[in-house]
């Protein structure tokens, strides 16, 4: 069965909660789209690979038009290989998209394959292509790259996303059938780190639970609501954010 991260993962833009600054972005891009690297900046699980993601299918990108650099294999050959890609014209209607994951921990020459392939891009050498990089830290990167790129920051601090964590809560708790009331937010370890807030931790807690024996899950949160306020009732929402 697949993880509860990837089975509540919203697949459009649309669908996606506490970042409405990037999504109205991505979806005037969606309505008139043109070649274009992004570099998406935030915290860990706030929604960056997400937001990518739905833009594949927004943009209406086939899997053969899709290549996806997972964190920590972003080497020159893999930036060759994706490159390769974009020297094509894409099936269906030729738009392609490249998803580089934590760009920062690229090699040094991956980057300076990336800074020749951007600068291409913006020229239309490769055509309909759109790439996005996404970093936790992207002051890791260099005046030359992030002028290449059109920066989107993605909220992370916990307190603007209180309300929309709570709402998620509430949503996936009863949609997998757990008894009572969600427990508070700060009740949950790990959630907030540095003042910053991670949906995906959230829905791993939640999956967490669900996978407890239900006396033990029951014994636990009771626990919990001893020593930490218990939540408001949220208003459910219908997606979660990923990373």
């Amino acid at each position: 069965m697949l993880a509860l991260t990837e089975r509540r993962r919203p697949e459009t833009l649309s669908k996606i909660v506490g970042q409405s600054f990037a999504v109205m972005s991505l979806t005037d891009f969606v309505d008139q789209p043109y070649p274009q690297a992004f570099l998406f900046s935030g915290s860990t699980g706030v929604g960056k690979t997400t937001a990518a993601l739905a833009l594949v299918k927004e943009l209406g990108i086939n899997d053969q038009n899709f290549i996806h650099i997972k964190s920590g294999e972003m080497d020159a050959e893999s930036v060759k290989s994706a490159l390769d890609l974009c020297r094509f014209v894409g099936l269906g209607n030729g738009w392609k998209l490249i998803l580089c994951d934590e760009a920062d921990l690229m090699s040094t020459k991956a980057r300076s394959l990336w800074l020749s392939a951007l600068e291409a891009l913006q020229s239309g050498e490769y055509g309909k292509t759109v790439i996005v990089f996404t970093t936790n830290d992207p002051g890791r990167f260099d005046a030359r790259f992030r002028d290449r790129c059109e920066h989107l920051e993605f909220e992370s601090e916990a307190k603007a996303l209180y309300l929309d964590a709570e709402g998620l809560l509430a949503d996936l708790w009863w949609s997998e059938g757990l008894a009572g009331v969600p427990p508070a937010l700060d009740a949950i370890r790990g959630l907030v780190v540095d003042g910053a807030i991670s949906f995906r931790r959230l829905v791993r807690f939640v999956e967490s639970e669900s996978r407890r024996p239900r006396d033990l899950a029951g014994a636990r949160l009771a626990k919990i609501a001893a020593s930490k306020p218990v939540a408001s009732v949220a208003k459910p929402v219908s997606s979660c954010v990923l990373l």
